[in-house]
């Protein structure tokens, strides 16, 4: 496999332009400001990663935090915003789901083979941000689905911080 970083690095462009062409395409307020929150996590991933191949550092911090994301989700539910949401929209951000799922599960295989403990530590850490993303992705298949009757995800409302 080519470097862990550069391969990282590729997915984390990756999910910046899936996300960038979704933005454009929604209509809904709500939903394109979280893709570009979405957007701006994935950027920092990119980043930390760049940074890891660089020069070394390993400095990875709590990023994404679902507590405004759940502020938005309840402003959808109180304005109507979510009811009109289209079969392509839902199936985005099921597939959406699945990425982020993946990338997770890839992010926690590197770090179990990294001996290097800050690493193995910063794969982890990433790993529980997608981790993150990927409770949000869930709750919005929900909420699209069935907005008025999305009662949020027990691990969504319930969240450790990592």
């Amino acid at each position: 496999m080519e470097d862990i970083f550069e391969y990282a690095k590729k997915m984390e462009l990756d999910g910046i332009e899936m996300y960038t062409k979704q933005a454009a395409k929604t209509k809904l307020p709500g939903i394109k400001k979280v893709l570009m929150v979405l957007i701006e996590e994935e950027q920092k991933h990119y980043e930390i990663f760049d940074a890891m191949q660089k020069n070394g550092e390993f400095n990875v911090t709590k990023i994404f935090s679902l507590d405004n994301v759940k502020n938005v989700f309840q402003q959808m539910k109180d304005s109507g915003e979510g009811f009109d949401a289209s079969g392509d929209e839902i199936a985005f951000y099921k597939k959406a789901l699945e990425i982020e799922q993946k990338s997770e599960a890839f992010y926690r295989a590197q770090a179990m083979n990294q001996v290097d403990p800050a690493k193995k530590e910063a794969l982890n850490s990433i790993a529980d941000e997608e981790h993150r993303h990927g409770i949000f992705m869930d709750n919005m298949v929900h909420f699209l689905s069935q907005p008025k009757h999305w009662v949020e995800n027990a691990e969504f409302n319930h969240m450790q911080d990592y």
